[in-house]
């Protein structure tokens, strides 16, 4: 297996490209599913892509591109999973663009006033555990297809937060590696920006970067 180390760069550019395309094509399939949810017409995109030891988590997200994400209240959706393949992963927004995501998924009306940002109702954090169900299923799973490992998944969570007050919850063992995922939504009214993270251990992260490099060997031969 490749041996991983807790450096800034722990993919090259090649590497990054072929990871790049092939989440391309979940979220490709997340963004369908969504599509339908949504009764209008969602394209995913994903503009950043990083591998970084859970170590440098606190200053990956201090800094570009995900400093702009990462300021005051947050909501995010996250779920575990287990089994052949463990970890978990979770998607964030700002809160403003949280809410404005789920009144465009229910067909609400955009508050007018700051406040009103804040005001989730059941109905709107029901909406956000089904949107992070559906993209963070279609992701990991896309993984676990990658890997050939099973998985079980827990029921998604939904959680508000302040940056810097609170931090992202994930295991910080040693033999945890996060890969961070900015993306960006794009409906018809609007362009909403998040960011995925999955958490994977060292042995996983290990065989990820194997398959990565098998498909450049298949492309550059």
């Amino acid at each position: 297996m490749p041996m991983l180390l807790r450096g800034i760069e722990m993919l090259s550019s090649l590497q990054r490209d072929a990871l790049k395309e092939f989440m391309n094509v979940s979220f490709g399939q997340a963004a369908s599913l969504l599509s339908e949810m949504a009764g209008q017409k969602i394209k995913l995109t994903i503009p950043e892509i990083e591998l970084s030891h859970i170590s440098l988590l606190g200053k990956k997200i201090e800094d570009e591109p995900f400093a702009n994400i990462f300021k005051g209240h947050i909501v995010s959706s996250s779920l575990a999973f287990g089994n052949e393949l463990k970890g978990k992963a979770q998607l964030v927004f700002p809160v403003k663009e949280g809410k404005i995501l789920v009144s465009l998924f229910m067909g609400d009306e955009i508050p007018l006033e700051d406040d009103g940002f804040m005001d989730f109702s059941d109905t709107d954090i029901d909406a956000m555990k089904e949107i992070g169900n559906i993209m963070l299923n279609t992701i990991v799973g896309s993984f676990a297809n990658l890997l050939d490992k099973q998985i079980i998944y827990s029921l998604p969570e939904v959680e508000f937060f302040h940056y810097p007050d609170h931090q992202p919850k994930f295991p910080h063992e040693t033999g945890h590696y996060i890969l961070l995922i900015r993306t960006t939504f794009s409906l018809v009214k609007t362009k909403i920006e998040g960011v995925v993270f999955v958490v994977l251990t060292m042995d996983s992260i290990s065989i990820l970067i194997k398959k990565i490099d098998e498909m450049l060997v298949e492309l550059y031969g």
